[in-house]
């Protein structure tokens, strides 16, 4: 069943999913969705971010040569997809520093103290992997949750 409805995504934003009401949904219902989700047990931290990289992965066509061309793929999707801007600095062999601006997860939530985007992480996660060939564990140490004006993630490559 998961693998059918897989093949029937799409993440093609020229072509509409829906006739009527157009593909666009208000960013609030991901959020209110997604909060929920969190307020129903700790765990889901970890479920979100597994579904993110999953998702990721879904999103990326796997063929970077290195982790500079991986962002730049990386910056262009998130981008198409609205997910969020992104920013890569300090990028080493084998660790970067990613901020996501206008964050689908946490644009204009309240400061609550802690981070919130884990499924933004697991995206990048798994978009990231997929792209260069090799596992990476994310963490997200800067939210628009935690007061800051965008999200920061630091990635590393696991070699």
């Amino acid at each position: 069943m998961f693998q059918k409805l897989v093949e029937s995504l799409s993440l093609d934003t020229k072509k509409k999913t829906r006739n009527e009401l157009d593909d666009y949904v208000h960013i609030g219902v991901l959020q209110a969705v997604i909060i929920a989700m969190q307020s129903v047990s700790p765990g889901m931290e970890t479920l979100l971010l597994m579904s993110g990289k999953k998702a990721g992965k879904m999103m990326s066509i796997g063929s970077s040569s290195s982790l500079s061309e991986a962002l730049e793929k990386a910056e262009k999707k998130f981008r198409e997809l609205r997910i969020g801007i992104i920013e890569s600095e300090n990028i080493k062999e084998d660790e970067v520093v990613v901020k996501v601006r206008e964050c689908m997860m946490c644009s204009n939530l309240a400061n609550v103290g802690r981070p919130l985007c884990y499924i933004v992480g697991g995206i990048l996660s798994g978009f990231i992997e997929n792209e260069i060939k090799t596992g990476v564990q994310v963490y997200e140490n800067k939210c628009v949750t935690m007061g800051y004006d965008y999200c920061e993630f630091i990635i590393k490559i696991s070699h």
